[in-house]
């Protein structure tokens, strides 16, 4: 049941998502359309007209100068309908599945879980942790900071670089977030470095990791620095219900 609450959420933004991005393609559109006229002597001219303050306007336009806007007015005229008519679509699609979103939201509750705001368990070089988060928690860079942001306006609990005991070794994986859903608990990884040698330890540590049951795409998630501004999308997608529930 659970699974398929999350699938019809996930499709409910998709769907708002693929929305957004028609209306903007329309919007990168040129403004005007093309009209072609045809001369008795043969020749061809082509004319940009719009509309400026209720009054038509038209521009005599050159097969070489104005060759690009040629282009992507002749690509309007083919496609500006078929977006429209799928953005029409989409959106009756949206009303329809909102009574069921909503639905879904009030039916859901969660289980209680208390990750409160904690100093960093990790003992190695203490003196980097000087970026301070919106929970008033200090982590080592502005990247981590992001992190713990994003987690802490989407609600979700989380401890910073709290101890992981793993057959007789101890790591201090950067986040530590628990899913209530399904009780899984997460970790998340951020590679800040690209460094050949901070590279190789991290992969002995996923191999590591690998080997205690702890996997990318399943309980491990690991972003770099160009995944940055990506942050918020990576924690939705992978904690879609719990967003819907704590930001209704």
């Amino acid at each position: 049941m659970l699974k398929l609450k999350l699938q019809q959420l996930i499709f409910y933004e998709k769907l708002i998502k693929s929305k957004n991005e028609l209306e903007k393609t329309l919007e990168e559109m040129p403004k005007g359309w093309l009209v072609v006229h045809k001369r008795k002597n043969g020749y061809t001219e082509l004319y940009h007209h719009t509309y400026d303050a209720r009054v038509r306007k038209q521009k005599y336009l050159s097969l070489t100068k104005d060759a690009e806007l040629i282009k992507e007015l002749s690509k309007k005229e083919e496609n500006s309908d078929a977006i429209k008519t799928q953005i029409k679509d989409i959106k009756s699609l949206i009303n329809k599945l909102k009574s069921v979103i909503e639905y879904i939201v009030s039916t859901t509750t969660l289980p209680e879980d208390d990750y409160p705001p904690q100093t960093s368990q990790n003992p190695y070089r203490r003196e980097d942790l000087i970026w301070t988060t919106n929970r008033k928690e200090k982590v080592r860079s502005k990247s981590e900071k992001i992190i713990a942001d994003t987690l802490y306006k989407l609600k979700l609990d989380y401890a910073y670089e709290k101890a992981l005991q793993l057959n007789g070794r101890t790591y201090y994986p950067d986040f530590t977030i628990f899913n209530p859903l399904n009780g899984q608990i997460y970790f998340w990884e951020h590679l800040g470095l690209g460094t050949e040698e901070y590279l190789e330890k991290w992969e002995k540590r996923k191999l590591f990791y690998e080997k205690n049951n702890i996997v990318q795409g399943k309980s491990l998630i690991t972003t770099v620095e160009d995944d940055i501004n990506h942050v918020e999308e990576i924690a939705d997608n992978i904690f879609t219900l719990i967003k819907y529930i704590n930001l209704k």
